[in-house]
């Protein structure tokens, strides 16, 4: 609508102000979606004028039908529609009645604009219209009135037949002989009474013979090559994008070619854009049996223009293309960018960029196309995406591949390579277009190739054509594949909705904010848009995806523009408690609410106002309602555990589900065709129910082991996903129950809700940690490991072995894991036996044994080397046993519990030694052995020794003194002979230390604290070696040195041990003093701050850096040593041209 904008803003001086000042404020405003634009370029100008506005303005839009993309069409008529009434102008629409057009206007019932159908007008006055054109038209020519007369007569009612008549005999600059070109329509033959188009083909047909007439070889086939080029064009063809497109390198021949169409054909002075003058033009040219020997075959056209597409590409495409001097500076930073594009990006190349998979589709496949294909997946994958990222185009990648891969056949085995290589590139340029690394185009090498799967097919087939990239180092149990392709820091999110077309999600979030993201880029496209005063609890986007609607625990709903925001309606108030869920009818005229006060209410959501009667009869919170396609039924689910469906017309419960679940249900998700029903519970449990039976069908699907807040139907209905407060999501099957998929584990946070993307190949959660994920929803629980991820928890005890090289970890979830320290990997385990939390674990002397420590009071046995549990587990204490150690020799071990006593046991034979120790009136919280293995050392709740309860008593590794500390944060060294107290008492820190560790060489301590960080001490001064060391995401449990004093362990609630260099921590005075540092957008950064690497978002927290040299856990942890990469200045060297010819196809 731009020349609407330009036309009114010549005509109104108040109206071109405001426009001239959202110009200024806005300088991408044209890049952005129609309904953004109308709002802030129309709208909001002409409302804050509208009493400098004239009442009979009238703007006019001329063949609305001939949008390029006919959800543009739908979006500019519903745009009007809806703003009709409250502008200062009105709108004069004209159009062919295309089915979405007309459906859409006669929906309106009352509400419909005034109509005029012109097919509708009595024909003589259409006719006479007609005549009078023509009359005055080729009165310059002078011709007879009977001839006026046949040429009215054969046009009919279509004025197009007239001015293309016109534009043919009296064509514009350009000689031609008028009366003879009238002869020729004259004496064609009249076409049949009653074919509306017989005669306009008829003139079409004469129109092309004419001009093929006088030409010939070469020219006559460059003139039918550039018609049909024209015609099978996906967006109107300047001259140059025609010359590259039919392989010419004159565009000058080109323009001469057409100079003989213009009656048909229109060249803009100023763009040199060609388009068809009426639409009436390409259906002839496409219908075979209308336009004859002129048809234009269209799959054959597509064969040709992929072709060219390839070819073009083949030809222009090279490695750093606009020749970017940096990978240092972002794509925005660089100021000649546009110049650059100007000169490296031809329109011809940009074209075939965007639609050579248009055309591809639109074809035939055969191995000249799977070939092509091919070729330009394995040598050309990474210049396309540079191309189309440095033109701002790369969010549509992901679609134009997932265009070609639903295009392939399916039962083709031999093309099986083809299609995991289309898979795979769809992933990477997903991961790369919707992440921050796609603010640089340089890393798409740098960044993207390197974090990229190792069994990813792009990474695989390009990794050998690059030179001086990071190496990256994968540990874990998990690598996570292919699964997890994005992962969006929007702040804190607890509910998500995803527009009807798929192309954005709207998230809530605690504070009351609400954010809408485009998927396509991952980018915030509106907001923070404050509504609420507290929790958003629910969103969802209206069907035509143009308004918002959400709802919170302030008992309101607003109805907002989903693309500016703005208040449509609202609030809407009824609900006397939390709104917990909102939905809409298919057609958006009604808008339901599950609330927390038991009841749903229905509202209109154009007016707020709350229509039919309120929906009672759950008996505790209702936390989801869905409408059925038909708007008729209601579902609603509730914490009463009951699923209800409803005649809301009526307000009354048709029936009820009840047996199934033994929790709340959460949520409730429709199949596709409405006959089965998922409900997820805090029962852990997921449930299908047949709803013509009544009864659960499938269930309960078990697997997650906490609350499952989310469920949701694949589009097809064939796969359920489920995500939990366990932060894990799963895929089941619908028709067998059988998990399918996952769990997928990624997120560090409860998952909140989960829901499949419009075409079924991706799912997506939102999460406690503040996150947004896009999953790879093809992936197979034979791609991930099913189990594993479930044996993982909180670690709460670790150790080294004697030799340093292995560490245990034991878990809340009662499993033990052993790890080799240097690489690492899972070395054994899960050991488990039993569900109580493992609080204490370690090594004997020899290295031989591992001895865990439950809360459900036993001590086991394990074989350091095979992990078989060994013996029966100790169990004479009558509390739970806090503490464990052994021996020196490794042959007796002491452990202290609850009941206040120290026990001794053999070993090997788990025999007791004596009788127990009773020394102290408080549980004994740590226990030790003296370096020659003849005494015993052991700390009490009792206080002994100290003014509060004592966490630690160690001897030191000569023997010679004990340190003691209690939680009034005081540190103690007593002489272990004499057990007197020295003078240099020390006063530690303010925050608890409840596990303390002594190094082998006496000299240092490390203590770990409740603010998630570790100390390092010195043992005679008290005073710090190094700053608080940083990088668990939550509590520290668990810290010991290693057998040469070089490095810490600790383990976390966050579920991961963390190796620490002692020596690099001491050195380390500051983080301004490491060369590489991670900032919060996800780049590390070198000494300048400059980007060097872009981390994804997932990985930052299992990235170590310096003093931590190693994570360890379930998930995929990486370690980055980017010394010697290439980058900056020097980025470009990284590619290697001569390794493209010579690497092999799929």
């Amino acid at each position: 609508m731009g020349l609407q904008r330009y036309q009114l803003g010549r005509f109104s001086n108040p109206y071109r102000k405001e426009l001239c000042e959202v110009l200024r404020n806005n300088r991408d405003i044209s890049k952005r979606e129609i309904p953004i634009q109308f709002e802030k370029l129309i709208a909001r100008p002409l409302s804050k004028v509208k009493d400098a506005i004239p009442d009979d303005v009238v703007i006019v839009i001329d063949a609305l039908d001939e949008c390029s993309d006919p959800r543009d069409t739908q979006q500019v008529l519903d745009l009007l529609l809806s703003h009709a009434t409250s502008l200062p102008v009105k709108f004069f629409v004209t159009s062919r009645p295309e089915p979405g057009i007309s459906n859409k206007v006669q929906s309106l019932g009352e509400a419909s604009p005034l109509v005029l159908q012109l097919h509708k007008v009595e024909a003589s006055l259409v006719q006479a219209d007609i005549q009078t054109y023509l009359e005055r038209e080729v009165r310059p020519i002078k011709a007879q009135p009977e001839d006026i007369k046949q040429l009215t007569a054969r046009a009919g009612c279509l004025f197009i037949y007239a001015a293309t008549v016109v534009r043919y005999i009296e064509p514009q600059n350009r000689a031609a002989n008028h009366r003879n070109r009238l002869a020729t329509i004259i004496s064609a033959h009249p076409g049949i009474e009653g074919d509306t188009y017989e005669e306009l083909d008829k003139l079409y047909s004469s129109i092309l013979s004419q001009a093929l007439e006088y030409v010939k070889g070469e020219e006559r086939e460059l003139l039918r090559l550039s018609l049909r080029t024209i015609i099978g064009a996906r967006e109107p063809l300047t001259i140059s994008t025609l010359a590259e497109m039919t392989n010419n390198e004159s565009e000058e021949a080109v323009r001469l070619a057409l100079s003989p169409l213009h009656s048909v054909l229109r060249v803009s002075d100023d763009t040199k854009v060609i388009s068809t003058l009426h639409a009436s033009f390409p259906e002839f040219m496409l219908s075979a049996e209308r336009s004859k020997e002129f048809h234009c075959d269209m799959p054959k056209q597509n064969m040709y223009m992929a072709a060219q597409c390839f070819s073009i590409m083949k030809r222009r495409f090279q490695f750093n293309i606009c020749n970017l001097e940096t990978s240092s500076r972002f794509d925005k930073e660089i100021s000649d960018l546009e110049t650059r594009l100007d000169e490296a990006i031809s329109p011809g190349l940009f074209y075939a960029c965007r639609y050579w998979a248009s055309h591809l589709c639109g074809s035939e496949f055969f191995m000249r196309v799977i070939d092509m294909l091919d070729e330009f997946l394995c040598h050309r994958l990474l210049f396309w995406m540079e191309v189309l990222n440095l033109k701002g185009w790369i969010g549509q990648a992901p679609e134009v591949l997932l265009q070609v891969f639903n295009s392939l056949p399916t039962d083709d085995y031999s093309i099986s390579d083809l299609q995991a290589m289309i898979q795979d590139s769809r992933n990477f340029v997903t991961i790369y277009a919707t992440n921050p690394t796609s603010n640089s185009t340089p890393h798409i090498c740098l960044s993207a190739l390197p974090f990229a799967p190792t069994n990813n097919r792009v990474r695989e087939v390009y990794w050998p054509r690059t030179k001086g990239l990071v190496t990256i180092e994968r540990t874990g149990v998990n690598d996570g594949g292919n699964v997890l392709l994005a992962t969006w820091a929007t702040g804190p999110v607890n509910g998500m909705a995803l527009s009807k077309d798929g192309k954005r999600i709207a998230s809530v979030a605690d504070d009351g904010i609400i954010g809408i993201w485009d998927t396509s880029e991952g980018r915030r496209v509106l907001g923070p848009l404050k509504r609420h005063r507290k929790v958003v609890c629910s969103v969802v986007f209206s069907p035509n995806g143009n308004k918002l609607a959400s709802g919170s625990s302030d008992s309101t709903i607003y109805i907002s523009s989903a693309y500016t925001g703005d208040i449509l309606v609202g609030p809407l108030r009824g609900h006397t408690a939390s709104i917990s869920f909102l939905s809409y009818t298919t057609n958006g005229s009604y808008l339901a609410s599950a609330s927390e006060d038991q009841t749903v209410r229905i509202w209109n959501p154009f007016t707020g106002v709350q229509t039919g009667t309120v929906l009672r009869g759950h008996q505790d919170c209702v936390m989801c309602v869905l409408f059925s396609s038909g708007g008729d039924r209601l579902f609603s689910c509730s914490n009463d555990r009951t699923i209800r469906i409803w005649d809301w017309r009526l307000g009354k419960t048709i029936f009820q589900l009840t047996d199934g679940h033994t929790s709340c249900i959460d949520c409730i998700a429709l199949s596709p065709d409405e006959a089965y029903i998922a409900s997820s519970s805090r029962d852990c449990t997921v449930h299908i129910w047949c709803v013509q039976s009544r009864q659960t069908v499938l269930g309960p699907l078990k697997g997650h082991t906490d609350r499952v807040k989310s469920v949701a139907y694949s589009p097809d209905g064939k796969r359920i996903v489920s995500g939990a407060f366990d932060r894990t999501i799963r895929v089941w099957s619908s028709e067998t129950g059988d998990l399918i998929a996952g769990p997928f584990t990624g997120h560090g946070g409860e998952v909140y809700s989960v829901m499949f993307s419009i075409d079924g190949k991706h799912i997506l959660s939102c999460s406690e940690d503040k996150t947004i994920c896009i999953w790879d929803a093809s992936y197979s629980t034979s791609e991930t490991d099913p189990e594993m991820g479930v044996y993982f928890s909180s670690i709460v005890s670790v150790a080294f072995s004697p030799d340093g090289n292995r560490a245990v970890s034991g878990c809340t979830n009662g499993t033990i894991f052993v790890w080799d320290i240097h690489t690492g990997s899972l070395i054994l385990g899960p050991l488990r036996d039993g569900t109580s939390w493992v609080s204490s674990v370690a090594y004997t002397p020899d290295g031989g044994y591992i001895l865990s420590l439950s809360d459900d009071c036993r001590v086991h046995t394990w074989d350091a080397q095979t992990g078989l549990l060994l013996g029966h587990p100790l169990t004479d204490h009558h509390r739970w046993t806090l503490s464990v150690a052994i021996s020196p020799d490794s042959k007796l071990i002491a452990s202290g519990s609850q009941d206040c006593s120290v026990r001794l046991w053999e070993l090997r034979t788990g025999t007791a030694v004596g009788k127990p120790l009773v020394k102290h009136t408080g549980w004994v919280q740590s226990v030790d052995f003296s370096p020659d293995g003849s005494r015993v050392v052991f700390g009490s709740d009792d206080a002994t020794g100290h003014a509060h309860k004592v966490t630690v008593a160690k001897f030191t590794p000569d023997g010679q003194k004990i340190v003691s500390f209690s939680v009034e944060e005081k540190f103690l060294l007593w002489d272990a002979t004499t057990g007197g107290v020295p003078s240099n008492l020390w006063q530690g820190e303010s925050t608890w230390h409840w596990d303390v560790s002594l190094s082998a060489d006496g000299a240092m301590f490390a203590s770990k604290s409740e603010n998630d960080t570790i100390g390092l001490w010195d043992i005679h001064t008290g005073s710090s070696l190094a700053p608080r060391l940083q990088g668990h995401t939550e509590g520290v449990f668990s810290v010991e040195f290693s057998p040469d004093s070089k490095h810490v362990i600790s383990g976390s609630w966050d579920g991961t041990i963390r190796i620490w260099n002692v020596e690099s921590a001491k050195n380390l005075k500051g983080k301004e003093n490491n060369k590489w540092v991670v900032n919060d957008d996800g780049w590390m950064t070198d000494s300048e701050s400059k980007p060097v690497l872009w981390i994804p978002v997932d990985l930052r927290d299992r990235l170590p850096i310096a003093p931590c040299s190693l994570i360890a856990g379930p998930q995929q942890s990486i370690r980055v040593n980017p010394d010697g990469i290439i980058f900056g200045g020097h980025w470009g060297d990284c590619y290697i041209p001569s390794a493209d010819s010579q690497t092999p196809n799929i």
